[in-house]
C-alpha cells in the first residue's frame, strides 16, 4: 500500500500530512458524532448491539463504532484524522442502506454473503466489494483499540503510552502497512499523552486508594464488550478466506 492510498491520520504539519490506517475511498460521508467521547453511553451501545440469529446487526454496529472512535480524539493530535476517516468508512456501508443488488441484508455477515454472491470470484479483475473491503478495515481499528485497551490495562506501572499503542499497533495494524508508514507512525506515537492523562480522558475516577483498581475495573468491562464483536467478524473473515490478499 502506498503512502498516498491510505485514510490520512498523522498530521505532521500545516501543509501535508500522512494517512495509515485504511486504503482510500471516496464516499459522501455522513454527518460527523455531536457529542464528546462518554464511556458509559460507549458501554451502553456495545452491550445493546443488535442480534439477528446470532449475527451483527448492521446499523447498531455502525452507531456503536462512530462512538468507539472517539476514543481516538482522547490520544492527541497525531491520531485526529482517524475518526473522518472510519466515519467516512461507516458512510460507504450506510449507502448501502441495507441492500446489495436489490436484496437486503439485517446483519454484516449477510452483507458479506450477498457482496460476495454478487461479486463473483474474488481475483482482482474488478473493485472488491465495497461493504465487505471497508468492514475488514473497521474491524482492524477495533482490533487496534481492544489491544490498545488491554495492554494499557495490564501495565499500570507505565506512564507513557507509547508501550501499549505501539505494541497494539504491531498487532493489529502494522502488517497492513506499508515499511515508510510504519516509521512515520513510530514518530507520531511519541506524541502521545500519559496513561493517567488518557484514562482521566475516558472519565474514569483516578483519584482515592483504589484508583487502580477502579480503572482495571472499568477498562477491563470496556475492553470485554468489543472482543466478542471484533472476534466473531474475524472469525467470518477468515472461514471465508477473505484478507486483503483478495479484498485490496
Amino acid at each position: 500500500v502506498s503512502t498516498q492510498s491510505t485514510g490520512s491520520i498523522i498530521q505532521f504539519s500545516n501543509s501535508a500530512h500522512m494517512s495509515w490506517f485504511f486504503g482510500s475511498s471516496k464516499p459522501a460521508q455522513p454527518e460527523e458524532p455531536e457529542t464528546p467521547f462518554c464511556l458509559n453511553r460507549t458501554k451502553e451501545k456495545l452491550a445493546t448491539i443488535t442480534r439477528v440469529n446470532g449475527e451483527i446487526g448492521w446499523e447498531s454496529f455502525l452507531d456503536c463504532l462512530l462512538e468507539v472512535v472517539k476514543v481516538f480524539e482522547l490520544l492527541g493530535s497525531g491520531f485526529g484524522f482517524v475518526k473522518s476517516d472510519i466515519t467516512t468508512k461507516v458512510g460507504i456501508i450506510r449507502d448501502m442502506k441495507g441492500e446489495v443488488n436489490g436484496e437486503q441484508f439485517q446483519t454484516l455477515e449477510q452483507m458479506i454473503r450477498l457482496e460476495l454472491k454478487n461479486h463473483g470470484p474474488l481475483d482482482n479483475s474488478k473493485p472488491a466489494p465495497k461493504g465487505t473491503r471497508n468492514l475488514l478495515r473497521l474491524t482492524w481499528v477495533l482490533h487496534f483499540v481492544l489491544t490498545f485497551l488491554d495492554i494499557t490495562r495490564d501495565h499500570p506501572n507505565e506512564q507513557s503510552l507509547y508501550t501499549p499503542a505501539s505494541s497494539a499497533y504491531q498487532q493489529a495494524l502494522a502488517p497492513h502497512h506499508s515499511w515508510a508508514v510504519r516509521q512515520l507512525v513510530s514518530v507520531a506515537l511519541h506524541a502521545l499523552p500519559t496513561r493517567l492523562v488518557f484514562i482521566e480522558k475516558l472519565g474514569i475516577n483516578v483519584k482515592g486508594q483504589n484508583a487502580e483498581e477502579v480503572i482495571q475495573t472499568e477498562i477491563k468491562s470496556f475492553a470485554d464488550l468489543i472482543r466478542p464483536v471484533v472476534t466473531q467478524i474475524q472469525d467470518f473473515y477468515a472461514s471465508n478466506s477473505l484478507s486483503t490478499a483478495n479484498l485490496p
